[in-house]
This record gives C-alpha cells, structure tokens and sequence, in this order.
C-alpha cells in the first residue's frame, strides 16, 4: 500500500470491517451512549503533571522543544510498548527502573532510560550512532543501577527498533527527524502522502507499521503537540511542524487500559473465549483474529462516544480520559472498593461493579507487540 493510499476514509473502512469480522468483542450502542453523557463532564479534568513536562519531570525528556526534542521523542515513542512483566505468581505488574537513585514505573522509565543514554551514552540522538547500535549496548540502555539487572521485555525488538529508526533517518531524512517532521507540515495525513501518519507507516514499518492502527503514530503526534501547551523554550521550527493542522483526521490511541474500561462498564460486550483469557491473564498472540478485534472496536468506540457528545474532535480527550480511568481506576478497582480507596465517577454506573461482578475478575490484555 502506497502512502497515498493511507487516508483516514480506508482507515475507517479497515477499522470497521475487523471490528465487525469476529464475534470476540461487540459494541454496545446504548452503553456508549450511557458512557458518553457520564463521561463528558469529566474531559480535560488533569491526572496530574504529565511525564512530559520537564517543569515537572527534568531527567525524562528534554527540557526544550527543537529539533533535538524532535528527535528524541521519535526515538521514544517506537519504543512505547509492552511496558510490563511477569511476577514469579504468573501475575503481572508495571515494569520499573531505578537510575540515579529514584525509582521511574512503566513509560516513565523508558523515557528516563533515554535520557540516561544521551548524557552518559551512547548518544541516541546520532542516527549513525543508533543505526549501529548492538544488542549488548540496547540491554544497559535498559539496565538498573539499583539491583544491575535488565528487566524490559523483547529487548531484541527493541534493538531492531533503535537500529530502523536511525537507519530510515540516515537513508531519507539526512540523520534528522526535523526532516521528517518538516515535510509533514503539521498534518497527520495528506492528499500527496507525506502527513506523519502515512511517512511513519511507509517509511518505518517496523517501529510504526500498525496499519489501520497506528497507536504509536498517533501516540508521537499527540506527545509533541501537548508540549506547545507548557511554558518551555520552543523555537519557531518546533512550534510550525507540531501543531495537528487536521486534528479532525486524529483516530485516538489503541492500547491495553481502555478496553479494560470499556468491558467493565459494558462499551465492550466480550464473548466468552475473550473473558476466559482476560480472566486468566492469558497472552494473545499478536496479529491474531482476537487482537485485531477489539483494538478496532475500541477505536470505533471512542469516536462514537466522541460523536455523541456533539462533536467528534473530541476524540482526543475521550482518548485520555478512557485511557486514565482504566489505568488509575480500573486496574486498582475491586468489589466493595470505595471512593476512598480507589475514587472513580463512573462506579456507580459500572456494569461491572454493580450487576455483574464476574466482570471484576477481567484483566487488561495481554500481548507480546512492538505497536502498544
């Protein structure tokens, strides 16, 4: 598929038609309605200071925005997926790293590794530098100062990752993601074929190449945007190519907490092979029938609840707030939890939490990918 065959119209038409293909997850048209009206009061509420805000968090990205900026959060976001582990209990928990002394969980802890890298080296944000990068050179990236041991799963993908990235960079952009970022011109997709979405899939098939998807795509836009909205020292190159110039293109973010929501409050009616391996905390194989399924159900659904809402640029905070009650609520919830003990709005609507508690048993998907 060419770029100029990647529009946001075949996107929608792939997204529906492996949503509608298996009989693993179903949308619930009066539960996203039921969702839309509790959840709109709530869109822009803050969880707190993002991670990308270097006011905030200064040893996890840079503390400007330019070209360099540009570059390391190319780098950061192919490398945002499976952020987890394995517990010796066949359970499972946020991965986590010690540097410096302090203690970085889930994506904090790859941007801070990162950062790590660039001041100590290997310096990343050389294209030569991360096109040559080895295997035992990618395991210290990641390793922790606190007990020395590497911990990050799929460490080989990463490598891979790393090595694309700068490659692509070296071959098409002249060692620059300016460059790239240049040629989009603020848009996510274009009539010619070279918005950000269509460059990342075509040009970066391994890191980005999630086709009808495009999490971490879309992942990298929203990451570079949302700094134009802190008080940080942005030069004009910056400011130019980062702001969505079609914000109505944008897709939302496929990942693992928001349909964890959504099956709990009844978005998501799940048939009972998918229940079995929530249930169980089984690992889906990637690519397969299951995967696909409920990624393009769940991006269906934040634009419907988008849509019903009265408006659907509003995609993108419906995104964020799925994505932040089933990380800080969802996953921390259990039956006879209190807005004390883990505060939620949407508990006392929650299918789950009150009708039908079997669905308190559910846990997030789990996938060995490269794309979430």
């Amino acid at each position: 598929m060419t770029t100029t065959n990647l529009t946001p119209a075949s996107m929608r038409r792939e997204l529906n038609e492996l949503a509608e293909a298996h009989p693993f997850v179903r949308r619930n048209p009066a539960k996203i309605d039921e969702l839309a009206h509790l959840m709109k009061p709530h869109l822009g509420e803050s969880g707190g200071p993002s991670f990308y805000d270097p006011r905030y968090f200064p040893n996890e990205t840079p503390a400007q925005n330019d070209r360099d900026t540009l570059q390391f959060f190319l780098i950061l976001e192919a490398l945002m997926f499976t952020i987890w582990r394995r517990t010796p209990n066949k359970g499972v928990e946020a991965w986590d790293i010690t540097i410096d002394g302090q203690r970085y969980i889930g994506a904090r802890g790859l941007a801070a590794s990162l950062m790590r890298a660039i001041r100590r080296g290997p310096n990343l944000l050389d294209a030569t530098i991360m096109a040559e990068l080895t295997l035992p050179e990618v395991e210290d990236i990641y390793r922790d100062e606190a007990t020395g041991q590497v911990t990050l799963q799929m460490l080989p993908e990463r490598h891979q990752s790393l090595n694309e990235v700068g490659r692509v960079l070296l071959e098409r952009y002249e060692g620059q993601a300016v460059n790239l970022f240049e040629e989009t011109g603020g848009y996510l997709f274009r009539d010619d074929g070279l918005g950000l979405i269509q460059q990342l899939n075509t040009h970066f098939p391994y890191s980005f190449g999630d086709w009808p998807f495009m999490k971490l795509a879309f992942l990298l836009a929203t990451a570079l945007e949302t700094r134009l909205d802190f008080e940080l020292p942005t030069n004009d190159t910056y400011r130019r190519v980062t702001k969505i110039r079609d914000p109505e293109n944008f897709m939302g973010m496929a990942d693992y907490y928001i349909p964890f929501f959504y099956a709990r409050v009844g978005v998501f009616e799940i048939d009972d092979t998918f229940r079995h391996i929530l249930t169980n905390r089984t690992e889906i194989p990637r690519e397969s029938d299951m995967e696909k399924n409920f990624r393009a159900n769940q991006l269906l659904a934040m634009e419907e609840i988008a849509i019903q809402m009265g408006e659907r640029n509003l995609i993108d905070p419906v995104d964020y707030e799925s994505w932040r009650t089933g990380y800080l609520r969802c996953r921390l919830c259990y039956p006879g939890a209190t807005d004390e003990d883990v505060p939620c709005p949407y508990r006392p609507d929650c299918l789950a939490f009150q009708h039908q508690p079997e669905l308190m048993d559910i846990a997030w998907p789990l996938v060995l990918t490269t794309t979430y």
